[in-house]
């Protein structure tokens, strides 16, 4: 009889999802976000085509890369190009906002993306991003959340054009 109840235990423990596993994609979302806005500030390094870091604090950021620079106070952003020799200030719309700042991406929660869930495992949750303004300048993302700090292992951005 107790091999029975172990078995039928072992069994239903099977069949019912982890808990990370019963997460929303909204959920991971939200909480990713809220971590994201509480945080004093983030650092982010980035490879690929272009190789750098970038900081944020709250609405500020600043991304620093191979003969490139850009700041954002929360209102202007400075651009300078090292090969052109020049800087460029400008006030960006959010849409460009979005396109500059991959954390955007994240802290807009359920405003300017719908998450999917791909996959949850490993302690990492990878989600898929669709924009809800079919003229978003972001028309796909995938978005890899940690667990365990809530915070953005991986943000692949597919863009419009």
């Amino acid at each position: 009889m107790k091999i029975l109840r172990y078995t039928i235990a072992l069994i239903i423990a099977m069949l019912l999802p982890s808990a990370a596993d019963a997460q929303s994609a909204a959920d991971v979302l939200a909480k990713a976000s809220a971590r994201l806005n509480s945080a004093k500030s983030i650092t982010a390094r980035f490879t690929g085509s272009l190789n750098g870091t970038f900081t944020a604090s709250g609405d500020r950021f600043s991304i620093i890369a191979e003969g490139l620079g850009v700041w954002y106070n929360g209102t202007d952003l400075w651009s300078y190009s090292q090969r052109a020799g020049e800087t460029t200030l400008t006030s960006p719309t959010p849409a460009e906002l979005l396109e500059i700042n991959p954390m955007e991406i994240v802290k807009s929660n359920q405003n300017k993306f719908k998450a999917a869930k791909i996959s949850a495992s490993g302690g990492r949750y990878t989600m898929s991003l669709t924009p809800v303004d079919k003229y978003s300048p972001v028309t796909a993302a995938t978005l890899v959340i940690n667990t365990t700090t809530w915070l953005p292992e991986s943000i692949t951005m597919t863009m419009s054009g």
